[in-house]
């Protein structure tokens, strides 16, 4: 035991040297913020079994960007594990780790759940120790994490009394967002002060000021100015001859005529169709009746007639109350429009006047049709 902690700390030793002298020759940026995932082993538990461990970790969160954390689970399935009388061997950890420079760092966990302090100590102990030598006993470890320069790699060892050696291998991956007080890029740390050497301003000398001076008030002495006489020239008016408007032509508005509107073809374009057994009114009707709209607003003795029309397909009764509907859905939207109901008469032809035999000729049938009447 004592070997191998001497061991260890003459490894950090070692490294430690040849890193603060590799810092202070190129002065890197090194406490980043960083996520650590890894995986590892438990390499000879008191039991004589190895088990494998996964890890989460952070580093460089908190405090000056230093300090981050951990949690890790350690697992063996297929064995008889007398210290917990179970087939299988499983602990969890919970740290810290504290970056001492960009290559180590120190760490050190204690259980949670398993053999942690999130148990009591009965639970902890069991009856597998002999006079509760180990009563209480927590899951923990202490250790040091080596980050391999120009790698994203990390090489946690770790050791614990009763489990023995663990080693964890992370992949160091920086974070592109703050957490905590953890910036993207720290702040670089100089172990020298830097010095800016600034040249001073040359000084005028004082003899060349005084000359300067003398030189400045005899001038002033032998240069006088007079000021300077105004002389006044006499200005003759200039009469401006004054416009003569020209006469203004009446301006003649013709008024301007309507062209006459030809009812009959008003009427014609008017017409709505229908598709088979459909008595609404669909968009491209209500656009072919805007011209009407207009008219009979701008003609307020304008009076319409609207014959309600259905193809032969169907019962005469039921033919007939369905051209009725479509012409009283035409009236409906005309007097929504602004129409006075009294201008306008509605007639159902029902089938009566339907005439052919193929598709093209029945859909021709099913319409509404105006008569316009101006008196």
């Amino acid at each position: 035991m004592k070997k191998i902690i001497l061991a260890l700390v003459c490894l950090f030793l070692s490294l430690y040297t040849s890193e603060v002298s590799a810092q202070r020759a190129s002065q890197p940026r090194w406490n980043q913020a960083s996520w650590e995932p890894g995986l590892g082993m438990v390499f000879r538990h008191q039991e004589k079994f190895s088990a494998a461990r996964v890890m989460l970790g952070t580093r460089n969160l908190f405090i000056k960007n230093r300090v981050g954390a951990y949690y890790i689970l350690e697992y063996r399935g297929g064995i008889q594990f007398a210290e917990d009388n179970s087939g299988f061997y499983f602990r969890d950890l919970a740290g810290l780790n504290y970056s001492v420079n960009k290559s180590f760092s120190v760490r050190g966990g204690i259980g949670l759940f398993r053999k942690g302090i999130l148990q009591s100590g009965a639970a902890r102990g069991g009856d597998y120790f002999y006079n509760n030598i180990q009563f209480g006993r927590l899951r923990k470890e202490i250790g040091i994490t080596y980050k391999i320069p120009q790698y994203p790699v990390s090489i946690d060892i770790c050791y614990s009394t009763w489990v023995g050696p663990t080693a964890t291998f992370g992949y160091v991956i920086p974070m592109k967002k703050k957490l905590g007080n953890a910036p993207l890029k720290s702040i670089p740390v100089y172990e020298k002060p830097v010095v800016v050497e600034t040249k001073p301003e040359p000084e005028i000398p004082v003899k060349v000021i005084d000359t300067i001076a003398k030189v400045i008030d005899t001038l002033e002495k032998v240069v006088v100015v007079e000021p300077v006489k105004e002389i006044q020239v006499p200005v003759t008016p200039v009469p401006v001859p004054v416009p003569v408007p020209e006469p203004v032509k009446p301006v003649v508005v013709e008024p301007v005529k309507e062209k006459p509107v030809n009812l009959d073809s008003l009427a014609k374009q008017s017409t709505t169709y229908y598709p088979f057994n459909v008595a609404t009114l669909n968009e491209a009707n209500e656009q072919n009746l805007e011209a009407l709209v207009a008219y009979m607003k701008a003609n307020p003795t304008c009076k319409a007639t609207l014959y309600g029309n259905a193809d032969r397909l169907g019962s005469e009764s039921y033919n007939l109350t369905l051209s009725a509907s479509r012409a009283n859905n035409v009236k409906t939207y005309l007097v929504a429009k602004g129409i006075a109901a009294n201008r306008i008469k509605v007639i159902a032809n029902g089938e009566t006047k339907s005439t052919g035999d193929t598709e093209e000729e029945r859909a021709k049938n099913r319409c509404v049709e105006f008569r316009l009447v101006k008196p």
